[in-house]
């Protein structure tokens, strides 16, 4: 389904929502939204690829929209293998948006203006803990964050 409100507002999800108000007055509801990835997989699957969709959606109706794509590792692992999976969960998640937003006939150029990448692994998770415990599991993702 295509969650995008195709007025002056839009929402992905009900995670972290900030609002924001432009100079004509219209007001958007900005959210920080995860794609979440099982313990050292970077594959993504049909609900992620919908919510991607959405986020390209998102970025082609609204000309001001920026996003950034965070991918980030639980602590489990060390160091250098969690940087190049952060790297890789990020990387499924930039080709798939690319891909959408190219055959809408964006160039490399227009989306490198609109999302930026950032990979951080391990040394920047949110939620510290062993393997078993779900807050380690919820640093498994890239985190796709709005903003203008």
């Amino acid at each position: 389904t295509d969650n995008l409100n195709r007025g002056n507002s839009f929402f992905i999800d009900n995670n972290e929502t900030n609002n924001y108000s432009n100079d004509l007055g219209q007001t958007y509801n900005l959210n920080t939204t995860p794609i979440l990835f099982n313990t050292n997989e970077s594959s993504l699957d049909a609900g992620d690829n919908a919510l991607i969709n959405t986020v390209a959606q998102n970025l082609l109706f609204h000309s001001e929209l920026t996003v950034t794509l965070t991918g980030q590792t639980s602590s489990d692992g060390g160091d250098a293998y969690n940087q190049e999976l952060s790297q890789d969960r990020l990387q499924s998640v930039f080709c798939q948006l690319s891909y959408i937003l190219e055959q809408n006939g964006w160039t490399e150029q227009q989306i490198a203006n609109r999302v930026t990448q950032n990979a951080i692994g391990r040394t920047q998770s949110q939620n510290e803990g062993d393997s078993e415990n779900s807050n380690d599991a919820a640093n498994r993702t890239t985190t796709i964050t709005y903003g203008f």
